[in-house]
């Protein structure tokens, strides 16, 4: 290669970037991008790759996905994401009882390096623990920048943290520059809804959906977004199903806070008529909208 040639060009394809869709040939060195344009005006190059027909991604990245023992593991999981054209995994993690943040992360980068195939990051889950936010500095040292806790599954030990214990949180992580990713449902509403339903004898699959109505995620949205503005923290809404809730992050996004937010394939390809032929196996948090209304449009 010249010192002035790159290693490799894909050449006559369409390439999709973050806003458009254009056709050009795109130049790559040490790893990296370095030039989009038409393929005349880019340098030599040690091997060309014919794209033409074809669409051209830059590497992709699966911010959602989950790494442990009631999961796949992290050598399944990268070879599963290699096999389909991602580049990068970034999974839910989780800390073991009795470890600090700093101790789990380098148990699991440790366990990643050995075994994932593709570029990895962590998102870690954090529980209703007090004393683990005092690891929150040194994990971001260590590489982690992303931190998501769950306002909802009140019945599951310590995993719903309370206000205050988000508000604390959400201080620290925006001290140390990072986001916290939210499981915006209220859990209190969940929890007396699912009770009631039980009481009631409503406890068919079909039933779940109405014990989880699309204004309980709302409302919890619009408090991790009033908290995120009180602490100054990036809040990063996951798995969005509810136009009510798109609607209160386009405010606040209007406003000028930064919030974000992802929804997940079964919300645009599913509805809550698999409750009626999986039964459990369609049983998720948020649940599965009906096929046809609000909620599937704003998605």
């Amino acid at each position: 290669m010249t010192p002035r040639g790159v290693d490799l060009i894909v050449k006559g394809g369409r390439v999709v970037t973050a806003s458009d869709v254009v056709d050009a040939s795109v130049a790559i060195k040490n790893g990296r991008i370095v030039a989009l344009a038409p393929e005349e005006f880019l340098p030599p190059a040690d091997r060309v790759i014919d794209a033409t027909s074809k669409l051209v991604f830059p590497g992709l990245i699966d911010c959602h996905l989950h790494v442990g023992p009631e999961y796949d593991d992290w050598k399944v999981s990268a070879q599963a994401a290699a096999r389909t054209g991602l580049t990068t995994i970034v999974p839910f993690v989780n800390y073991l009882a009795g470890e600090t943040l700093p101790q789990a992360t380098r148990r699991l980068r440790e366990e990643a390096e050995a075994n994932a195939s593709l570029d990895f990051g962590f998102h870690f889950i954090l529980e209703h623990e007090p004393a683990i936010l005092d690891g929150l500095a040194e994990a971001v040292r260590l590489g982690v920048r992303s931190f998501k806790m769950f306002m909802t599954y009140k019945k599951r030990g310590k995993r719903m943290v309370s206000d205050e214990f988000l508000c604390k949180a959400m201080e620290r992580i925006a001290a140390l520059d990072s986001v916290c990713q939210i499981h915006a449902e209220n859990g209190d509403i969940l929890c007396y809804l699912e009770d009631k339903a039980i009481a009631e004898g409503r406890t068919k699959p079909t039933d779940f959906p109405a014990t989880c109505p699309d204004w309980a995620e709302e409302e919890a949205i619009n408090r991790a977004i009033l908290i995120g503005r009180l602490t100054g923290c990036p809040v990063y809404i996951v798995h969005l199903s509810t136009r009510l809730g798109l609607e209160r992050i386009q405010r606040a996004q209007a406003e000028g806070q930064r919030v974000w937010t992802e929804t997940c394939p079964q919300y645009l390809l599913l509805s809550d008529e698999e409750m009626a032929k999986l039964g459990p196996f369609a049983k998720i948090g948020p649940p599965l909208r009906p096929a046809h209304g609000r909620d599937r449009e704003a998605m």
